[in-house]
């Protein structure tokens, strides 16, 4: 039942019903924590979909939580260079930069970038994502010669 809960909470999310979301996310939470305990990677997808649900509200502080906590299940689970720890890296790394808090976001997405290119090297689609969350944290720091670079890596990939 949880992991349905799970998979309507993802749909609804992506149709852009962010409420429903957050309540099958929130029950599907309070199920795998019963089910898994605290630690577990069932637990850090509802913590990432609520993140994200907290994030598309603007409630960037309130995602970061959510990140943080699910990023500390997935890297005791996964390891500290795995592609889900790249993952939820960058979402955190996403939330700190609407959070303009520039200095520790730009060290979160470079580590996510370091991930991402040793998991698929360095003309992968998931890291051309992560050079686009540079290329708009460079922006958002006035660094126009960065923003291109990565820009630039960007448009190479694709």
């Amino acid at each position: 039942m949880a992991a349905v809960l799970f998979e309507l909470a993802s749909t609804q999310f992506y149709a852009g019903h962010l409420d429903q979301s957050a309540a099958l996310s929130a029950r599907a939470l309070t199920m795998h924590r019963q089910l898994y305990g605290d630690r577990h990677p069932r637990v850090a997808e509802d913590l990432i979909n609520l993140g994200a649900v907290q994030h598309e509200h603007g409630r960037y502080t309130d995602a970061e939580r959510y990140y943080r906590e699910a990023l500390d299940i997935n890297q005791a689970w996964y390891g500290a260079d795995s592609y889900t720890t790249g993952s939820n890296l960058t979402m955190l790394g996403r939330s700190l930069v609407f959070e303009a808090r520039y200095d520790e976001a730009h060290d979160v997405l470079q580590r996510a970038l370091a991930i991402q290119e040793h998991v698929f090297g360095h003309a992968h689609p998931r890291v051309a994502s992560a050079l686009n969350d540079h290329g708009n944290l460079a922006i958002k720091q006035n660094a126009p010669d960065e923003a291109e670079r990565c820009f630039r890596r960007v448009s190479e990939i694709y």
